[in-house]
């Protein structure tokens, strides 16, 4: 598979070396003193119109990557199955991978080529496709073109044929998993993270959990030396968020919480704003498992270390956010009060949006449920007067998540602006729902009815699926501000009376 790469600048490219794909310049450029030619590339791709192997002088199709908008296959994929490889990854690419916002210079030192879970798939075309893990790889990609299609409803592919390609990407898989073993793992993980993002957007195909615990088993096989250049780096950091988040939502320790996993992969390439937020998320999982644990032996008397924890972890949150707002105007430094009828938040790029929106996340988690151990009335003095947490900015952080929805879910953002909304807008919808606040919860319906609107009903349907993030019960001694209730039944009618009375 040979498509030309969007991280290597015009510069490098001419000169064959090597390209970090920063933004407005590389450091190869920086170094050198030279001006970075960009990274203004179209996408190259023959027209699947007929099937077979290509011939030699076949017609060729230049799409410029900002003229070009999402193309989905029309219904019946059992034709674009059958495409040559390269059209079905060029496919992928232009509807899965946002297009890079190059008009504002400022926030292009922002923009970073780790983001939440799409870096991975520009390094694709470098990976083999010979071999067991090279045909793994392959039918990994065709499995989630055909589910692309699939989740857009309601001119999507069958599910059937979602269904029919998935199988086959498993059987590909487990071949590769007894006869690959002698091969590098990248085409393996990047076959693996296509199966991940298949079974997010059809949850009929599986459990996309296994996949992510068979990627953290590969590379904790590796060590992260090997993780530290490369492509195996960038697809390190294309993994790892998706890893971390899934963690999160399965309370489970993870590997990557550990100093090692968060410095020797960074060690040549430094870690960006974004995966210096991952590392410091990555410490969330074994601190909700730990308090799972204790909830089930009843040993409330350990709370207070549970506590402390998750006060140390909002300490770095916001050390990270007072050092990441040191780069971005004031429209994004401040988030403590955000009613819920604010107008929706732009974004200079989409790194600052996922990082902003996981940030929010991660900190409403951690508040949430220090609020819910805390049973001695001892929160309000943890972190002192002038940081006080109170319930007012969990609702707030809410709602700067819901305004960033509409943002994430533009056309330009392609499939990936909404998948990256998972967890957070997940977080922001169980608060709203629980608060007992009733703008916040009205205004977060409408924003999720906007949602499957658009026709994103994979997002839509977990969001509001039944697993919980958050804790769903008060706690055991409530202060006069009710913090961390459910929605009363009174509230319920009277949201449910204000839907009526919009509909009619």
């Amino acid at each position: 598979m040979k498509i030309r790469q969007r991280t290597i600048c015009h510069t490098c490219r001419a000169r064959k070396l090597a390209c970090d794909g920063r933004s407005p310049s590389c450091s190869q450029c920086l170094k050198s003193s030279r001006e970075c030619g960009g990274y203004q590339y179209g996408l190259i791709f023959a027209e699947p119109q007929t099937t077979g192997r290509r011939t030699a002088g076949r017609k060729r199709i230049t799409l410029s990557e900002v003229a070009v908008e999402p193309r989905l296959p029309t219904p019946g994929i059992g034709q674009p199955l059958s495409w040559p490889m390269n059209d079905i990854l060029s496919m992928v690419v232009q509807n899965f991978i946002p297009r890079r916002d190059e008009t504002n210079a400022k926030s292009q030192g922002l923009t970073a080529p780790s983001r939440v879970c799409g870096s991975w798939i520009e390094v694709v075309p470098d990976l083999k496709t010979s071999g067991p893990n090279g045909h793994a790889l392959t039918a990994s990609i065709k499995a989630f073109a055909v589910a692309m299609t699939t989740c857009r409803r309601p001119l999507g592919a069958p599910i059937v044929d979602a269904l029919a390609a998935h199988g086959t990407a498993l059987s590909s898989l487990q071949q590769a998993l007894t006869r690959g073993r002698n091969e590098g793992p990248d085409e393996l993980s990047a076959a693996i993270m296509f199966l991940f993002l298949s079974e997010i957007m059809v949850p009929a195909c599986g459990s996309y959990g296994a996949h992510i615990g068979g990627i953290s088993r590969l590379m904790l096989s590796r060590g992260p030396a090997y993780y530290a250049n490369g492509t195996s780096h960038r697809i390190f950091i294309g993994c790892r968020p998706s890893q971390i988040i899934c963690f999160i939502l399965y309370r489970r320790a993870c590997f990557l919480e550990a100093a090692e996993w968060c410095t020797i992969p960074f060690q040549t390439s430094p870690a960006e704003p974004l995966q210096e937020l991952m590392s410091i998320g990555a410490c969330i999982p074994s601190l909700l498992q730990a308090i799972d644990q204790l909830e089930a032996t009843s040993k409330h008397d350990h709370f207070s270390a549970c506590i402390d924890k998750l006060l140390d972890i909002i300490r770095r949150l916001d050390g990270w956010r007072y050092s990441y707002s040191a780069n971005l105007s004031s429209t994004y430094g401040r988030d403590f009060v955000a009613p819920p009828t604010s107008e929706d938040i732009w974004y200079p790029d989409i790194t600052v949006a996922n990082s902003l929106t996981h940030y929010w996340a991660f900190w409403i988690i951690c508040a949430v449920y220090a609020i819910q151990l805390d049973s001695g009335g001892i929160w309000s003095g943890r972190l002192g007067e002038a940081n006080v947490v109170q319930q007012e900015a969990i609702r707030s952080k809410s709602n700067l998540i819901m305004r960033s929805v509409e943002y994430l879910t533009q056309k330009k953002m392609k499939l990936f602006g909404a998948t990256s909304l998972g967890l957070p807008g997940k977080v922001a919808y169980e608060y709203s729902q629980q608060a007992g606040d009733l703008n916040s919860a009205t205004f977060s319906n409408k924003v999720i009815k906007n949602i499957s609107e658009k026709g994103y009903s994979y997002l839509n349907a977990f969001i509001q699926s039944d697993f919980k993030i958050l804790p769903l019960s008060t706690p055991r001694h409530q202060n006069g501000d009710q913090r961390g209730r459910t929605i009363s039944n009174s509230t319920a009618l009277q949201l449910k009376a204000q839907e009526e009375r919009e509909i009619r």
